[in-house]
């Protein structure tokens, strides 16, 4: 079952005669309970490409449909509703607000939504438990590690039980052990949870958690690959030989997996 369709997306910057082609006639599909990495250089229009997904830019011409849903159509005064509701967001920079808790963080958008306080307590605690950060609840941002912000940020995405997550670069702010935890935690989201999740990502160890991989080149679509019955370890190194096709490792974190990862 396809939940994310993305039909001949063109984004333009700029004015003739200094136009700048972001994205060039991209489509794709996201079926529901796929965990699907974007790959590519810098310039290549990753952020882009999310920016129009989750309706925060609108591109140039194309389509774009969430449970076939046309975005494009949605009004200006329903966006953000529509964000709150149907997406999740899992940033770089985590994205807590400072004066808020862990546990008002994590219930901020179900609270905005009218959320009963009972059913967001029982929600809060459950998603906690499940990304092993139920004891630090009580605690303010600047009180906890960065992987414990990094999973308060999953829960944040999760809890109100959205149709698809994206993520931006979600370890670019963190240790290489920070790295791994969040990346499993992400995978356990998809495949226990059956999150549905969308992850720009320039780090091939990053990538490599994901069950396939979009390679963008020039705003277009340079490549695909399947994880299928491969190890991650396996997995990797596919993903190492197509970013070098694209030009080279230097867009890649120097972050190798275990020897004989799962």
């Amino acid at each position: 079952m396809r939940i994310l369709e993305v039909i001949d997306l063109k984004k333009d910057y700029g004015a003739e005669p200094n136009i700048t082609r972001a994205l060039n006639g991209l489509s794709f599909t996201v079926a529901k309970g796929e965990f699907v990495g974007i790959m590519g250089a810098s310039g290549s229009g990753k952020t882009t490409l999310l920016n129009c997904i989750s309706t925060i830019d609108s591109p140039t011409s194309g389509q774009i449909y969430l449970d076939g849903k046309d975005l494009l159509q949605i009004k200006d005064r329903d966006l953000a509703r529509f964000r709150r509701e149907t997406l999740g967001f899992i940033f770089q920079e985590f994205n807590l607000l400072e004066t808020l808790t862990i546990q008002e963080n994590i219930a901020l958008a179900m609270a905005i939504n009218g959320k009963d306080s009972k059913t967001i307590d029982q929600k809060v605690h459950a998603i906690a438990e499940r990304l092993g950060i139920q004891d630090v609840l009580s605690k303010y941002p600047h009180q906890v590690s960065g992987g414990q912000k990094q999973r308060c940020a999953c829960a944040r995405a999760i809890v109100n039980q959205p149709r698809l997550i994206l993520a931006d670069e979600p370890t670019g702010a963190l240790d290489s052990s920070s790295s791994r935890t969040l990346m499993e935690t992400m995978q356990d989201m998809n495949q226990n949870l059956q999150a549905t999740i969308l992850m720009v990502t320039h780090d091939a160890f990053s990538a490599s958690y994901a069950s396939r991989i979009l390679f963008l080149k020039d705003g277009t679509i340079y490549g695909e690959l399947e994880r299928g019955t491969q190890t991650r370890t396996q997995f990797f190194g596919q993903i190492l030989a197509i970013l070098e096709d694209l030009g080279g490792p230097q867009d890649v974190y120097p972050t190798q997996p275990e020897k004989h990862a799962p």
